[in-house]
């Protein structure tokens, strides 16, 4: 698995009703096994934080266009980002 962890800051308070329409239409779109998961979560009201879990780095690879392109329509400034592959996972111990 490959893991893209991200913050981002909003311009007002998250509105988090809209934040998972957001998300479902993401989920919507994924139409392969490539995005095992997403997780969005607060940090405090202006700032949000991602998991992204893919299942490979090729299939991160392969998702950068389309989520170039969602984070340019997202209006948010994204602070930082991390990406790597995994090499423990607990649930596998």
């Amino acid at each position: 698995m490959y893991m893209v962890t991200t913050t981002w800051r909003h311009d007002k308070p998250i509105d988090k009703g809209n934040m998972r329409e957001i998300l479902s239409g993401l989920k919507d779109r994924n139409n392969s096994n490539d995005v095992i998961d997403v997780m969005w979560f607060e940090i405090d009201d202006v700032t949000h934080g991602s998991v992204l879990i893919y299942s490979s780095k090729e299939a991160w690879e392969k998702d950068v266009q389309a989520r170039n392109n969602n984070r340019e329509d997202s209006g948010l400034k994204m602070l930082r980002e991390e990406t790597g592959e995994t090499f423990a996972i607990m649930s596998e111990l």
